[in-house]
Formats: structure tokens, C-alpha cells, sequence
């Protein structure tokens, strides 16, 4: 009786969220248009490098791929798999397509657009242990935390504010690394090493307070 309770409790918990995040998945929007034409990349372009090792997240894991942040990633082994605009939700439902592809690594850099959305840090985390309660355990998981911003920046690119915190983002983190070291995986710290004083995405690692320039890159890559 009580595994029956706990599976509909999980039910009610995914209805939820999926309702919670289905205005920004649903068919027609920019995001759901993105993943149809990313997930068609991933089919077509299988990873070629083994083992595979593989950067699940969204639009900076996306730019992970590109130029020379690309060619970190190629260096290390590793195949990008970012898909702009994603969220733990979006990553969620796409998981096991990244095992069937045969990933022995999965790094997970995810989170951004939860907080730039406005959804609840709670739902955010239960996303994310339904991640990495898919993965197998024999499976390589390492979960990088959520980056800082520099909303200055974002304003002046933009021309209106962003909805997430550095402190927000910095409480959000301490509960991801809880989360994480609760699951017995690896946790990389990249808000410490892109934050300057005050906690701020450093100007010289961005190019808009939200997405990362080279140099970001570079200290990212230095943690895989």
C-alpha cells in the first residue's frame, strides 16, 4: 500500500509540473520549436568520440559548441548537447535519449532558465533528482551549479531587468549541492570561479550579463 501511495504521489508531482512548465513547452513556442530542431541535430549527429561524454543543458551549454568554447569541449572528449531556452523540465523529458546514446559521462549544466523564469526553486530541484534518479548509478554524473549573472549588464544589452538574484541563484545553489552529494554525485562549483566581488558575473566572462564569452568558457572547460 504504501509503494502505491508513493506512485501516485510521483504522478500528482509530475502533472503538476508539467503544468507548472507547459506555457513555455508547449507546441508552437520559440523553446518547442528549438528542441524539434535540436533534437533532429542530435539524431543526425551522433557523438564520435568515446567513450562518450556528453554537456546536457541550455543555451550556454548550447554555445559550448561553438568556435572556440567548441573546440574546449572537442579537446576534452566531450559532445555538446545544449539546447537554448531549456530548463530541468526540458531535460527531464530527454535524459534517456542521451544514455541510449551510449553517454558514460553526462555533465549537467541546467538550472539558468528555472531561475530566469520565474519557478520555484523547489520544482527546479525536484526536476533535477528525477535527472539524476535516471541516470545509472555506473553512469558518470557531474553536475555543474547555476552560474552568476550580471544584471547591469543584461539591462544595458536588453533594455529591461532579469528576474533572477545572484542571491537567489547562491541559496538555489547551496540546495543543489545538497541534492547532488545526496545522490552520491560530482558537483562542480562554476558560480565561484565566473563570480567577481559582489558576487556579480565578471564583465570579462560574459557577453550580455547572461551568456558566456570566451574567457568564461575557459574557466568552465578548466573544471571538466
Amino acid at each position: 500500500m504504501r509503494r502505491f501511495f508513493e506512485y501516485v504521489f510521483k504522478l500528482w508531482r509530475w502533472l503538476v509540473l508539467w503544468w507548472t512548465y507547459r506555457p513555455i513547452y508547449k507546441r508552437g513556442t520559440p523553446l518547442a520549436e528549438n528542441i524539434k530542431a535540436r533534437m533532429a541535430y542530435f539524431k543526425r549527429f551522433r557523438p564520435v568520440i568515446f567513450p562518450v561524454q556528453v554537456y546536457v543543458g541550455d543555451s550556454n551549454a548550447e554555445g559550448f559548441e561553438i568556435g572556440t568554447p567548441g573546440r574546449m569541449l572537442a579537446e576534452r572528449g566531450i559532445t555538446g548537447r545544449g539546447i537554448g531556452g531549456d530548463t530541468t523540465w526540458g531535460v527531464r523529458q530527454r535524459i534517456r535519449f542521451h544514455l541510449k546514446e551510449g553517454a558514460q559521462t553526462i555533465y549537467l549544466a541546467i538550472g539558468t532558465n528555472d531561475m530566469g523564469g520565474g519557478f520555484d526553486v523547489k520544482d527546479m530541484l525536484d526536476n533535477y533528482r528525477a535527472i539524476l534518479e535516471q541516470i545509472p548509478q555506473a553512469i558518470r554524473a557531474v553536475c555543474m551549479n547555476i552560474p552568476p549573472v550580471h544584471p547591469d549588464i543584461f539591462r544595458r544589452e536588453y533594455g529591461y531587468d532579469m528576474i533572477q538574484t545572484n542571491e537567489g541563484i547562491k541559496s538555489a545553489n547551496v540546495k543543489l549541492e545538497e541534492l547532488v552529494q545526496e545522490h552520491g554525485r560530482e558537483y562542480r562549483d562554476i558560480f565561484s570561479v565566473l563570480a567577481c566581488a559582489g558576487g556579480k558575473l565578471c564583465p570579462e566572462f560574459t557577453k550580455d550579463g547572461l551568456h558566456f564569452s570566451d574567457e568564461g568558457y575557459a574557466r568552465i572547460a578548466a573544471l571538466l
